[in-house]
């Protein structure tokens, strides 16, 4: 089949066949079979199946191209979003389970009328302490195929009070997070995986950097009730 001309198409256009390649994958094909059926390049359904899995359906829709303004806030404002983001993003009605840098952006847009492209919201998170250490990012997780495998740590923000990040950093580095204004206890651990897992229909493997996953009542669901969730090694 020929390759199609994405930039032949219209911007709603672009976006379907992105959104038709990705449900496609995540429902069980091959890159290779979806890139053939659709006209596409191998090369780009692996980069939008990517990008779907840090960021969600956000990533796949079509923007205005060009460079907003942008804003920064101060610390006061920074204060108050991360005492916002200890709520989970359902209740800012973004249609998700746990936090991304995509999901962050859009309430930013939104809500403090801060508009950032994708690398300018990655650096105002990581001006903020709201991403792992980089060598945490770039450690590669080796998933075998229809899994996906998350590197489960936590981290203490840098900010006023006492404020933690529970993490999930997938193979190619995408980060989904929820904070905790206290240090984070094993059932946050299950709720948070219980969330992570709901955002996606392939089985998921966890490999932790953090001792909650030795807490009894982790270990005691992991092996009786977490469906579709499995602990490397175990």
């Amino acid at each position: 089949m020929a390759l199609i001309r994405m930039r032949s198409l219209t911007p709603t256009q672009q976006e379907a066949v992105r959104k038709r390649a990705v449900r496609a994958v995540e429902q069980g094909r091959s890159q290779r079979e979806v890139s053939s059926v659709l006209g596409v390049t191998r090369a780009s359904v692996n980069r939008w199946v990517a990008e779907y899995r840090d960021q969600g359906y956000a990533a796949l829709q079509s923007h205005k191209r060009g460079r907003p303004p942008q804003e920064v806030l101060d610390d006061e404002g920074l204060q108050d979003f991360v005492r916002a983001l200890c709520s989970p993003p359902e209740r800012f009605g973004v249609g998700a389970t746990v936090w991304t840098r995509a999901r962050v952006q859009e309430v930013l847009e939104r809500d403090h009328g801060i508009v950032a492209s994708r690398w300018s919201t990655k650096r105002y998170l990581s001006r903020w302490g709201l991403v792992p250490p980089s060598d945490a990012l770039k450690r590669k997780c080796a998933s075998a195929a229809g899994t996906l495998h998350y590197r489960l740590r936590t981290d203490v923000l840098p900010v006023r009070g006492h404020y933690t990040m529970l993490s999930a950093i997938g193979g190619r580095g995408e980060h989904h997070f929820l904070i905790y204004p206290r240090a984070c206890a094993g059932q946050d651990v299950i709720d948070f995986l219980v969330r992570l897992k709901s955002e996606s229909r392939l089985p998921i493997v966890i490999s932790c950097e953090t001792g909650l996953v030795r807490d009894s009542a982790v270990q005691r669901w992991l092996r009786t009730s977490a469906s579709g969730i499995h602990l490397n090694g175990s």
